[in-house]
């Protein structure tokens, strides 16, 4: 069955937008299969992955919830739904939104599965108009990565180990680029292995371009073939070492389309801005 033969096919994101993740450090001795990395996740602090969209995030822009609410219009995957109420696991310093909207009308660059070496993630894309209806908004609004907290976490126990902002891993650098000549026909391609998201179109065997929908920018293929592929993954200084970052959990590019298709939107007047119909109450904890 495929969506076009469903009279009524809807999703309901029960966890999204989360107000910024956070980093993940392994400090244990040994390896660990986990959801925050495509690979291994190797020890010894020697490698760093990430999530979240920096500034862009929509509780970073609007951290009192005053422009947006329950009821309030949004893209989920470039379909036009609604922000249904806090998701599940919220509190009040890391809010999530839950959402719903026609899957229909849903473009698949912006949705599917994300593979870990712990298994599965899904990939849902959100954006959410803010109204500058005040000088607080506009504040936070204007805001850039270096005022936004990226919190470093110990992988095995989730310990907070470390700060930095997003800026130390934001930098332009969105968009990977391939060169389809420096793609040498080696007996086993790493890169094909262990894209998340089997982004690759394959000739004879050999990676011929990529697949733009499909890919996520998360530099998986950049940290296993450095010469066909080209994205500045940056690294952080730590403990007196330099650890490069190799995951990239959150697409800014895609992010950064998805927002401006919903500013066309408005624009044309396909998109109507709306108030509320009820406020986001977070819990004071999580249980």
């Amino acid at each position: 069955m495929t969506l076009e033969e469903m009279q009524y096919a809807k999703l309901v994101g029960t966890r999204q937008a989360i107000k910024n993740y956070n980093a993940m450090l392994n400090c244990e001795s040994y390896k660990v299969d986990t959801i925050f990395s495509c690979l291994p996740f190797e020890a010894n602090k020697t490698e760093l992955t990430f999530s979240g969209c920096g500034a862009l995030n929509p509780f970073q822009n609007d951290p009192k919830f005053q422009s947006f609410g329950v009821g309030s219009p949004l893209l989920v995957n470039g379909s036009t739904g609604y922000l249904i109420g806090p998701g599940t696991r919220n509190y009040i310093a890391k809010p999530n939104m839950m959402t719903i909207a026609p899957m229909i009308q849903m473009k698949p660059e912006y949705m599917g599965a994300f593979k870990t070496s712990y298994g599965l993630e899904p990939i849902c894309s959100i954006a959410l108009p803010i109204p500058i209806l005040n000088e607080e908004i506009f504040d936070n609004i204007i805001k850039s990565d270096k005022d936004v907290n990226l919190t470093i976490l110990s992988l095995v126990g989730r310990e907070k180990v470390g700060e930095i902002t997003y800026a130390d891993v934001w930098d332009n650098n969105f968009f990977m680029k391939f060169d389809s000549k420096a793609c040498q026909d080696c007996e086993e391609c790493k890169a094909i292995d262990y894209c998340p998201t089997n982004a690759f179109i394959i000739k004879d065997g050999v990676i011929s371009a990529i697949n733009r929908s499909r890919c996520f920018n998360c530099g998986t293929c950049v940290r296993l073939c450095p010469d066909a592929f080209k994205l500045d993954l940056k690294s952080i200084e730590f403990e007196g070492s330099e650890i490069p970052i190799v995951l990239r959990q959150s697409d800014r590019f895609g992010a950064i389309k998805l927002a401006e298709e919903l500013k066309q939107m408005i624009l044309k007047g396909e998109f109507l801005l709306k108030k509320p119909t009820g406020t986001l109450d977070f819990a004071e904890s999580i249980k």
